[in-house]
């Protein structure tokens, strides 16, 4: 038997008091805690903590059982938050602002506009935050080899020339058919990128690649167009000429009308005509021009709102050199209107280019 300190003897409720102490205590064969024990730090001393999480089968989540949320996280304030994916693997992002998805099928037209100011003065009046938030300034730019010579044979300024054939686009749009005119080794297995609009006149986008071996071979998009934006080459190409041929966008099959087309060395479609897209309205804020032809030269803005007809907007009239006019009051045009600048010379068979700055607006609720 053994007495402690206050010379009872030692038992389960009177147990000898131990102190340990020492950079290292080793404690061989099982030992017995009763009550709780309470671990603590000094503040700013975290202690490290390794936590295991188990699914509702008791595997563990790993890299091969990855753990996934559903439904809605609610984040409170953070000071930064870092979001990251494994390379090759996108996130896609949905700005709900609005109601675009961002993805690979779905693109933005082009950069945000964060100007309060400027879309006040477009639509005047009041601004909210979404309207800044949800605003995009386009600029369009092409130009024409030739120019008819009277109102009857006026061109609209696109890279295939003659007046654009908006009609053909027809029902709820169809695919687009891809090709260069001569096997081009500079866009073998090289990826074009189609920016349009589907038959509720709500962005898309596409990318398609041209065949490896012969650039003549007709690609065709999974989607339906209804109207083409833009296309632009943006696969892998190291050439500071990305394409020595024409590339030509056709609808509805491989014999199509042409509805785009990318000029031999530009690697983009060049064309002064805009569809509004649902959502929005189109302020149009200024309007330029050139020509080095010693001519007069005839530029108008034209449009067609949806379900009506094509009429003038604008008129504009210069003797070669350039052009610029700046809208005090800007053309305001509706969703779904389609727009297209359209030209022609006095006397001769002139080139002119031209370009238009828009602002879209979400329509007001």
């Amino acid at each position: 038997m053994a007495n402690g300190a206050n010379g009872d003897i030692v038992s389960t409720g009177n147990p000898l008091p131990v102190s340990l102490s020492g950079e290292d205590v080793v404690i061989t064969g099982n030992v017995s805690i009763p009550g709780s024990i309470e671990i603590s730090n000094d503040e700013g001393n975290a202690i490290p903590t390794h936590t295991h999480l188990f699914d509702e089968n008791e595997v563990e989540y790993s890299n091969t059982n990855p753990f996934t949320i559903d439904g809605t996280v609610n984040i409170g304030t953070l000071p930064e938050v870092e979001v990251k994916n494994d390379v090759g693997n996108p996130l896609n992002v949905n700005i709900l602002e609005g109601g675009v998805a961002v993805d690979s099928n779905n693109a933005l037209p082009t950069r945000q506009l964060n100007d309060s100011g400027l879309i006040a003065y477009a639509r005047g009046g009041a601004v909210t935050e979404s309207d800044v938030l949800n605003s995009y300034l386009i600029d369009r730019s092409g130009a024409t080899e030739t120019l008819g010579t009277s109102p009857a044979t006026m061109v609209t300024v696109w890279d295939e020339g003659g007046l654009y054939p908006w009609n053909t686009f027809t029902g709820s749009g169809a695919h687009i058919f891809v090709a260069s005119a001569t096997n081009d080794a500079k866009m073998q297995g090289v990826a074009i990128t189609i920016e349009g609009l589907d038959s509720n006149y709500n962005l898309i986008s596409e990318v398609v690649t041209m065949d490896a071996s012969d650039t003549t071979t007709v690609q065709e998009t999974t989607q339906n167009f209804y109207r083409i934006v833009k296309a632009t080459v943006t696969g892998t190409n190291t050439n500071s000429i990305p394409n020595d041929y024409d590339i030509s966008f056709k609808y509805g099959s491989s014999s199509g009308t042409v509805v785009a087309k990318i000029l031999a060395t530009y690697g983009s479609t060049q064309s002064c005509t805009y569809t509004i897209p649902a959502g929005y309205q189109g302020f149009i804020l200024g309007v330029n021009g050139s020509s080095g032809q010693s001519d007069e030269i005839t530029t108008m803005i034209w449009n067609r709102p949806f379900n009506g007809a094509w009429s003038q907007v604008k008129t504009f009239k210069f003797v070669s050199g350039t052009f610029e006019h700046n809208m005090r009051t800007p053309l305001v045009f509706d969703e779904k209107t389609d727009i297209e600048i359209r030209a022609y010379a006095l006397v001769e068979s002139s080139r002119i280019g031209t370009e238009f700055q828009l602002l879209l607006i979400p329509n007001v609720a």
